[in-house]
C-alpha cells in the first residue's frame, strides 16, 4: 500500500518531469519528498558501514539514517533525474512519461 507521502513524492516527481521549466524549478522539491520517503539497501551503501544502521528487513529508512545516508541518496536522486532529463541520441527532450520512465531506471541503476 502507498502512504499519502509516498503519493505525494511520486506527484511531485510526475509534476517536476511534466515540462522543461518545470524540470528547472521543481526538481529540488521533488527530490526532496522522494529523500523523504525512499529506503536504501544497506548493500548499496558505498560510504559507511551498514552494520552500524538500525535496519528493518534490510532497508535504511532515509529519516532514519545518518545524514551522509541522506545526502548520499539526495545526490543519488538528482543525478538520476538529470540523466532522465537530458536529449536523446537524436536531439529531442524526452515527454514526460519517458521521462519518468528513465528516471526510474536511472535511479535504480545507481
Amino acid at each position: 500500500r502507498i502512504s499519502p507521502p509516498e503519493t505525494l513524492a511520486i506527484l511531485w516527481t510526475l509534476v517536476a518531469l511534466s515540462d522543461n521549466t518545470r524540470r528547472r524549478t521543481l526538481k529540488s522539491i521533488a527530490v526532496k519528498h522522494l529523500t523523504g520517503c525512499s529506503t536504501i539497501n544497506p548493500a548499496f551503501l558505498h560510504h559507511s558501514d551498514p552494520s552500524d544502521k538500525q535496519a528493518h528487513d534490510g532497508v535504511i529508512k532515509s529519516d532514519s539514517g545518518s545524514h551522509a545516508d541522506t545526502k548520499w541518496l539526495r545526490r543519488t536522486l538528482s543525478e538520476a533525474f538529470d540523466a532522465a532529463i537530458e536529449p536523446l541520441s537524436d536531439g529531442t527532450i524526452p515527454d514526460k512519461k519517458l521521462a519518468y520512465m528513465l528516471f526510474l531506471r536511472e535511479a535504480e541503476a545507481r
